[in-house]
């Protein structure tokens, strides 16, 4: 009996060395895994034929942090489907997965603040991606070409948005700018064919050159009324789908092109603060509200509010933020009708020629390289 008994204390000794063993091998397994020189934190540098689908990377090693993921670290992987980044990891290097072809779902905990240029280029089946709380930039081509990336909540934490950081993403239909972004750099979202709606923050000021162009789709822009939007870059909007636009008070110029071929624009409303609207660099195309053949228009209805008006407009070459002299022009309508503008003979749009004056409006449209500037020095002949 006794015998019995010390064998089963034994069985059950060797039982719970073994369960303790098994964790203490799987807590500290470090395949992958280099530390540092000074031996405070590791690094994952990478498997060698990872055949699993779905992989969490370890937050420490022995009590020592994972906090670095190596630059193409998993680039080229075809298994993975699945990863998940703990908080504890606070660098990644670039390509880290850019091109793995199976994946479909990444979270990225709240250690990291900077996702690096091309972290997740080309991956071709991703199609959620979860941020956490913490991320202030997206780097350059971070998610482009991810053609089927359909979830995407950017957090409030975001200041920037790097440039192509999501060209081509082909599936995302809609993105709410979050409250602190300060920056969006040219292309970022380019080619989404499928965004039908952007929601555009408080504290962006600029959206950048071609930032939403060839977005197809595009119906739907939503400007913060109560925003600091100064500018919208060249060929911004270029190719949308949008069908109507309401700018906010905030907003002084539209560069050439922005909203160029926007073959649906029917109604523009100009904020108090417009003082520039701006025509293409090559006399070939139209001006900003035009369409590709130079010539035709869509827009129906510009509203201006008596502050924008100023004392009138005035076409001009001369760039961005230009002012001065009203420049000398034709004295004829492109229907051939006079332009009674006295001894000038320049394109001078009164507010009463801009609200009622169809041709008057085709023409601001229509003048290619020629940008249009609000006149700020009151004229005795044409001061309202």
């Amino acid at each position: 009996m006794k015998g019995r008994i010390l064998i089963s204390l034994l069985l059950c000794f060797v039982l719970i060395i073994s369960a303790f063993s098994f964790l203490g091998c799987s807590e500290s397994n470090s395949e992958g895994y280099t530390l540092s020189d000074d031996g405070t934190y590791y690094t994952f540098t990478g498997i060698k034929n990872l055949a699993e689908t779905e992989y969490t990377f370890l937050s420490e090693i022995d009590g020592i942090p994972v906090t670095q993921i190596k630059a193409n670290a998993f680039s080229q992987n075809f298994t993975i489907k699945k990863v998940i980044i703990p908080d504890s990891i606070t660098k990644m290097g670039s390509n880290a997965f850019s091109k793995c072809a199976e994946l479909t779902e990444v979270t990225i905990g709240s250690g990291l603040d900077t996702i690096p240029e091309s972290a997740f280029a080309f991956c071709n089946k991703l199609t959620t991606v979860t941020f956490s709380t913490g991320l202030q930039k997206i780097s350059k081509s971070a998610f482009a070409n991810c053609l089927k990336l359909d979830n995407v909540t950017l957090p409030t934490t975001l200041t920037t948005l790097c440039e192509k950081a999501f060209l081509k993403c082909r599936g995302l239909k809609s993105i709410v700018l979050p409250e602190n972004l300060t920056k969006i750099e040219n292309s970022c979202f380019e080619e989404c064919t499928s965004l039908t709606s952007v929601t555009i923050n408080k504290a962006l000021t600029e959206i950048s050159n071609s930032c939403f162009k060839k977005c197809s789709k595009l119906t739907t822009i939503n400007f913060a009324m109560d925003g600091v939007l100064e500018v919208i870059g060249n060929s911004a909007f270029l190719n949308s789908a949008v069908t109507e636009l309401t700018f906010p008070d905030s907003l002084k110029g539209i560069k050439e092109s922005a909203f160029y071929n926007c073959k649906q624009l029917r109604k523009v409303t100009f904020g108090k603060g417009i003082t520039f609207i701006g025509g293409s660099t090559s006399t070939s195309v139209g001006g900003t509200f035009c369409d590709d053949d130079a010539e035709t228009v869509h827009v129906t209805e510009f509203v201006f509010p008596e502050e924008a008006l100023g004392y009138g407009w005035y076409p001009s070459h001369d760039g961005w933020g230009s002012s001065g002299t009203r420049q000398y022009w034709f004295e004829f309508w492109p229907d051939g009708t006079p332009h009674n503008v006295g001894s000038h003979d320049s394109y001078f749009l009164t507010p009463e020629e801009l609200r009622n004056n169809e041709a008057c409006m085709t023409l601001a449209q229509t003048m290619g390289s020629w940008a249009w500037f609000k006149c700020t020095t009151p004229d005795p002949e044409y001061a309202l």
